[in-house]
């Protein structure tokens, strides 16, 4: 369980840092083509947090808001 759970909660934790301090900026990820598509999959089910976090734009996009 802790194999599983523990990295799903800290990537929770950390998309929800991102939209803690740049609502703004993570609203317009969204509103993008590929950022709609990924929380559509997210809200079906079809992504985990922890695969929403490690996909490669969402890396990126993390990394620069967590820089700002």
């Amino acid at each position: 369980m802790g194999q599983e759970l523990i990295p799903e909660m800290a990537a929770g934790r950390r998309l929800l840092a991102a939209f803690s301090k740049h609502p703004g900026a993570f609203h317009a990820g969204l509103a993008a083509g590929q950022g709609w598509r990924m929380f559509g999959r997210f809200c079906r089910g079809e992504m985990s947090w922890l695969a929403l976090a490690r996909h490669p734009q969402a890396r990126i996009a993390l990394s620069l808001l967590s820089w700002v």
